[in-house]
């Protein structure tokens, strides 16, 4: 039996582009009915007390890369539209988030949006000739 793809959606954290910043959108069910929105650079100071979120978080964007490795394109695909590349190259070049949780964006921007194209044959021509290739 396989199952849809809609069944896992709720374990994905979802960002949103806010300004200049990213916000991380965290629905809060067990609290309340509300959607948290925390800007990327303050997840580690948010949840300072509490860093099973922010280490989620960091293990998701691992995972994606992963997930997305060689390849795979149905995650790729999917990916793709969630994590756009303005969102990982942002997070990347952020000085404010820490270095392992910028090496995750920099291996998920590298297999979600840098290595999926199909490789391509380029023909470079021959200019050089071996003596006796002319005679």
């Amino acid at each position: 039996m396989l199952l849809e793809e809609k069944e896992f959606e709720h374990l994905l954290i979802r960002v949103e582009k806010s300004g200049s910043s990213w916000l991380v959108l965290i629905d809060d069910e067990e609290f309340s009915s509300k959607t948290l929105k925390i800007p990327i650079e303050d997840m580690q100071n948010y949840f300072k007390d509490n860093l099973r979120l922010y280490n989620y978080f960091e293990s998701m964007i691992n995972l994606v890369s992963l997930m997305c490795l060689q390849r795979n394109y149905k995650g790729i695909n999917y990916l793709f539209e969630m994590y756009p590349i303005d969102f990982a190259i942002d997070c990347f070049l952020n000085m404010k988030i820490s270095y392992k949780m910028r090496s995750n964006f920099a291996k998920m921007l590298i297999s979600v949006h840098i290595d999926k194209d199909p490789l391509e044959k380029i023909n470079v021509p021959i200019l050089t000739r071996v003596w006796q290739e002319i005679i």
